[in-house]
């Protein structure tokens, strides 16, 4: 059995109500958590109850500390549910490749033939980290950053003003860490607080960086149930979380950097090569040669589901559902 985690966000409502369908069937159980006002998490209840939990999230901020917290409470959730093997977390706007019992029957072939029972993509960062120290506050202006807007002080105004290469820690994978981010929710806007470290910040984030290795990859994972239980329980964890939720992106370190402090016999059985998603968020996304291939690449989902929702689904469920 197959716990599947959704995180929701209010879009592409009828691609999610397919894709509880398809993931609730023999082998499956959904919880869905969704960021979004009570009366819309009241409607979904009712039109999918009978098939899956639903659950409203935490405000949750793309890139902030808030999307690495509602994972941890997700698999606390998962953690106290009876009779599932692995846990796989997902985003709403995921395809599924193949039903779940085909996709439990996989992953159980795969610890069999391999001795992995989790998967994951990571890998460490070999770039030094550059260690920012606070000096007033900027402009109090609201500064766009990707999908986001941004307050930030003196230090961060003055990176994205800097001619050349532009200020992206998306790339600059060596500021995530080094920088304060919290957040700002209202029922009505969110945005980030970016600034550098005071004093003795910078004392607690050297000596942390200094004794955890900085690893980092995709938030998306296939874990086996005694993964979720050590992430849950362990002291270890807990404090990669606490140092985390004052960072930038801490979602894309958070299993990573947590897993790297577990116990060598359950590391063993951790595959940190392939996560068992196919990254289709670029061009060609949901394009049935692109589904074909990480199908055939051994892919459980693939992500994201754009364009024609009705021939995808069909496409899906007619082709690459019936192909073990």
């Amino acid at each position: 059995m197959i716990h599947f985690s959704i995180q929701h966000h209010g879009q592409q409502w009828a691609h999610l109500h397919w894709l509880v369908r398809a993931l609730s069937g023999e082998g499956g159980q959904v919880d869905v958590t969704l960021d979004a006002p009570a009366a819309d998490v009241a409607t979904l209840a009712a039109e999918i109850g009978p098939l899956a939990t639903v659950r409203r999230s935490q405000p949750v901020i793309w890139a902030g500390p808030s999307v690495m917290q509602q994972m941890r409470e997700s698999l606390l959730f998962a953690a106290e549910r009876p009779g599932w093997d692995w846990f796989i977390n997902l985003s709403g706007s995921c395809i599924p490749l193949r039903r779940p019992a085909a996709m439990a029957e996989a992953l159980a072939r795969h610890r069999a033939e391999t001795g992995l029972h989790s998967h994951l993509f990571a890998f460490p960062v070999r770039r030094p980290p550059v260690w920012l120290a606070y000096a007033g506050l900027g402009s109090g202006r609201r500064l766009p950053l990707f999908r986001i807007s941004v307050v930030a002080d003196q230090v961060v105004e003055g990176l994205m003003a800097a001619p050349g290469e532009p200020f992206n820690p998306m790339s600059r994978i060596e500021l995530r860490r080094t920088l304060a981010c919290t957040e700002c929710c209202t029922e009505t806007d969110k945005f980030l607080q970016l600034r550098a470290l005071t004093s003795p910040e910078l004392r607690d984030r050297q000596r942390f960086w200094t004794t955890h290795p900085y690893v980092i990859g995709r938030q998306w994972v296939v874990l086996h149930r005694s993964v979720v239980e050590w992430l849950v329980e362990s002291p270890q964890a807990a404090a990669v979380a606490t140092l985390l939720s004052q960072t930038f992106l801490p979602d894309e370190t958070f299993f990573q950097t947590a897993l790297s402090q577990a116990p060598e016999a359950l590391k063993a059985g951790i595959g940190t090569r392939h996560n068992l998603r196919g990254q289709l968020g670029a061009n060609g996304a949901g394009a049935p040669p692109a589904l074909r291939q990480a199908h055939a690449e051994g892919a459980l989902f693939a992500r994201k589901a754009k364009g024609d929702l009705a021939a995808l689904h069909a496409m899906v469920e007619s082709e690459l559902w019936n192909v073990p």
